[in-house]
């Protein structure tokens, strides 16, 4: 039997974007998360997969705090009614590591995240300087 907890950074990004915070850390942290196009088709009739990267472009490391063993786990979030909703996202099995983990500077990850309705959407990625949000998306 295994438990699915949420990581340790969602706590304080719930909190964060529940304060109405709506704007990227970037600058700040070096951390950029791209989704890879401004809109993707459904092609399946479950989740359909939604590349992203996530790059550190400062001049020092910045820890990830939002991971899944070897996995970056960003929220995903939905707009609906005017506001952004949690839809997926950071959830971990506890067997699995949860610590922060370095991004190098100049370094680049890559990873899929998972959405199975049309709607506008973004990524939500913690680090030690605070959460970094993506452009906006849409799936149709």
């Amino acid at each position: 039997m295994f438990c699915i907890r949420p990581s340790p950074a969602s706590t304080l990004i719930a909190a964060l974007f529940a304060a109405a915070c709506s704007s990227s850390t970037a600058p700040e942290a070096g951390i950029e998360i791209r989704p890879s196009a401004p809109a993707f088709t459904r092609t399946t009739p479950g989740s359909d997969q939604i590349p992203y990267s996530v790059l550190n472009t400062g001049a020092k490391p910045v820890l990830i705090t939002t991971r899944c063993g070897d996995r970056l786990t960003p929220s995903v979030q939905r707009r609906e009614g005017g506001q952004w909703l949690r839809y997926s996202g950071d959830v971990c099995i506890t067997m699995l590591p949860m610590g922060p983990v370095p991004i190098a500077a100049g370094a680049r990850r890559e990873d899929v995240a998972f959405v199975a309705e049309a709607g506008q959407y973004r990524l939500v990625l913690g680090t030690e300087h605070g959460p970094v949000v993506s452009r906006t998306f849409t799936v149709r």
